[in-house]
Formats: structure tokens, C-alpha cells, sequence
């Protein structure tokens, strides 16, 4: 274990009874360490679950495939009785590198602040929207707040001590992520919030949250109590925007230096599922311009018709330059988007060629190095 990897919290935790602290008063109230005159001891397995919950299967990521290094391998059985396959799952688990190579310009997409909890969330307008990737964990877009259920294996003090501490990458995202829900739950209205969106179990209680979660914070800020600085890249931010990250990750990985095939189109999260989705959501928008252009024509003609425009050289000027404006315009909207349209069919077309004939070369290569 690296001496700067410490477990986030002790095998037995001594801190205050719930009942002690009083009903009604949040655990942010006590500052990390402080204890009441009545104290008990808590034992880490109170806040693990029976099991753990690894997937059935796992699929970690080819790094090394130019075409497109973060697509998936085949899926493979994943055997929690295998120390080499747990390694690789927290490494893929865990994983934020991709957001971390945008480290330079997140300033753009967020602050560096803990993220809000839950219930100011709601106030937002935002609806919990579970994923299962890290990369994606607090960030929003619309009305959604995409974010990762907490791991069962966050909460076990054995997984920390046998894997999480044995390499400082991984450390860093698992403290990072474990304090992320920290800053999302810290009221008992923020807990029911995250059980009714399956952020936490159920069989977590307010009561155990609040220990463990005094205890986290209490080892692991810093000497002037900030939140972030022990962290990686990713977590010293709160919420981003996921619209200004993709524009971010297209505009990074595009220019003189490689980058990863197909990420000016798609960008960082590829929202569109279909073509019609995507020419539905970028020709909404025609229909307020088309309005606007409507009423200035309008106001226009009526200028016309008045003794003091009609005959003013200048206004008759900017009337045809605008006239001809809103007949060219909304046309050549239509076509830029149908351009754009043809663009990506060609290009997933061409990639999924690629995709088809690299992996019927590899398959031969396979039968040839078997001799079947």
C-alpha cells in the first residue's frame, strides 16, 4: 500500500450516536471528528451490503484498437474470486480518463466546487438519471443529471485495503467518486431522494450514512479543510455540462495532434440514437427564427408604405438586403443540415466497413495461428 493511499476510514469507527446529536440536525453540523459525551463503536460491516455487486459480466476496454480505443472487448465472465479480474474491473470501474484529458478547458463546463446535493438538484429541474460509467457521473444536460449508483464496494474496507490502495490512479477516482455522494447526501432528504432514484440501498440509513460520511471527510480533507486537492483531475469539479464537454472533446481532438477516430462528429457522448432524432432537435429552433423573420419583413412593408421610408435609399437598401436574407437563409439551413445528415451516414458507414473488416482479418489470423 502506498503511504499516501490510506483506507478512507477505520475498521471501527468511533463517532456519535444519531440519537445523541438530536433529531433533525444534519451530520454537516459537526465538524470531522467531533464527538458527543455519548460515544459507540461501529463496525464497518454495518454499512456493506450481503453481496457485492459486481457485474455478471464484464467488458474492459481496447486500448490499443487505433480505429477506436474506447470501444468495449467481447464481454467475458468476470470472477470475483480472481484477484486479476477484480484489478482490472475497479481499473475499468473506476475509470475518468477520459475527463481528465480535458482537464485544461473543464473550466468551461463547471467550477471547481463539490457538486450540490440532491435536493437542490430537484430545485434545478433535474431528474436523476442513472448510468454506469464514471466518465459521465454529475454530468447534466437538458433536465438530466446523469449519475452512477454508489458501489457496493465503496462502503468495504476490505476491497480498499486489498485492491484500491495498491495503485494511486485507481485510489484517487474510487476517493474521488466515494466523496462525490458524500457531497450529494448530506440531509436525510438528499438520502430518500437518492433511494428513490437508486443513487444509495435502501439498507443504508441515515445513521450509518452520517457516520461513515464524517468519517471520510474527517481523514481525507486537507489542512485547510478543502475537498478536492488529493483528488484526480475529474473530481476537483462538481457538476459539468455535458453539451459544453462535447463541444470541448470535438474541438481538443481535433486539429494537428492524434486523435481518437470519429470525435468531431460524435463528440464526447453521442446523444443522437437516430438520424431522426437528430434532425428533430437541431430544426426546432428554426421555428422562433422563422417567427422573428416573419415580423421584421412585416415591419419592414409596413415602413414602406409610410411617405417618410419609402423613398429612403438606405432603408429600401437594408429592406432588400433583408428580404433576400429570408429567402436565402432558412434554405441553406436546411441544406447545411441535410449536408449534415449525409456526412454522418457516410461516415458510420465507412466505419462500420473497418469495424467488419478488421475483424474478419483477425479472425483468420486467429484460424491460421490455431491451425483449425
Amino acid at each position: 500500500m502506498s503511504p499516501d493511499c490510506r483506507i478512507p476510514f477505520p475498521e471501527h469507527l468511533s463517532l456519535d450516536d444519531e440519537a445523541d446529536r438530536g433529531p433533525g440536525i444534519p451530520a454537516e453540523t459537526l465538524m470531522p471528528g467531533q464527538t458527543t459525551k455519548h460515544q459507540s463503536q461501529v463496525s464497518i460491516s454495518s454499512f456493506s451490503q450481503p453481496g457485492l455487486d459486481y457485474p455478471a459480466v464484464f467488458a474492459s476496454t481496447n486500448r490499443d484498437d487505433k480505429l477506436q480505443p474506447n470501444q468495449p472487448k467481447n464481454l467475458s465472465l468476470l470472477q470475483p474470486s480472481q484477484p486479476s479480474d477484480l484489478q482490472a474491473f475497479f481499473r475499468e470501474e473506476l475509470d475518468v480518463e477520459r475527463v481528465d484529458k480535458l482537464d485544461p478547458f473543464l473550466w468551461l463546463a463547471g467550477q471547481k466546487r463539490q457538486c450540490r446535493p440532491l435536493h437542490q438538484q430537484q430545485i434545478a429541474g433535474r431528474r436523476v438519471v442513472l448510468v454506469e460509467t464514471c466518465h459521465l457521473h454529475l454530468m447534466w444536460i437538458d433536465t438530466r443529471l446523469f449519475i452512477k449508483p454508489c458501489p457496493d464496494f465503496l462502503l468495504q474496507q476490505d476491497v480498499w485495503r486489498d485492491y484500491l490502495t495498491k495503485d494511486p490512479v485507481i485510489y484517487d477516482s474510487a476517493l474521488g467518486l466515494l466523496r462525490s455522494y458524500m457531497a450529494l447526501v448530506r440531509r436525510k432528504s438528499d438520502l430518500k431522494i437518492a433511494h428513490d432514484n437508486g443513487v444509495l440501498s435502501r439498507s443504508v440509513t441515515w445513521s450509518h450514512w452520517a457516520k461513515i460520511s464524517r468519517a471520510v471527510l474527517g481523514m481525507s480533507n486537507d489542512n485547510e479543510g478543502r475537498w478536492w486537492p488529493t483528488h484526480n483531475k475529474r473530481y476537483q469539479y462538481g457538476e459539468l455540462r455535458l453539451g459544453r464537454i462535447n463541444w470541448i472533446h470535438r474541438l481538443y481532438f481535433w486539429g494537428p495532434s492524434p486523435r481518437e477516430s470519429g470525435q468531431l462528429q460524435r463528440g464526447f457522448f453521442h446523444d443522437y440514437h437516430d438520424y431522426g432524432s437528430f434532425f428533430q432537435r437541431n430544426i426546432v429552433w428554426l421555428t422562433p427564427t422563422t417567427i422573428y423573420i416573419v415580423l421584421v419583413l412585416t415591419a419592414m412593408q409596413v415602413g414602406l408604405g409610410t411617405d417618410r421610408l419609402k423613398d429612403d435609399k438606405i432603408f429600401n437598401a437594408v429592406s432588400f438586403g433583408f428580404t433576400v436574407f429570408a429567402i436565402i437563409a432558412p434554405f441553406g439551413i436546411i441544406t447545411l443540415l441535410v449536408a449534415t445528415l449525409a456526412f454522418k451516414f457516410i461516415d458510420n458507414l465507412l466505419y462500420t466497413l473497418q469495424r467488419n473488416t478488421r475483424e474478419r482479418n483477425n479472425r483468420v489470423k486467429d484460424v491460421e495461428k490455431n491451425g483449425t
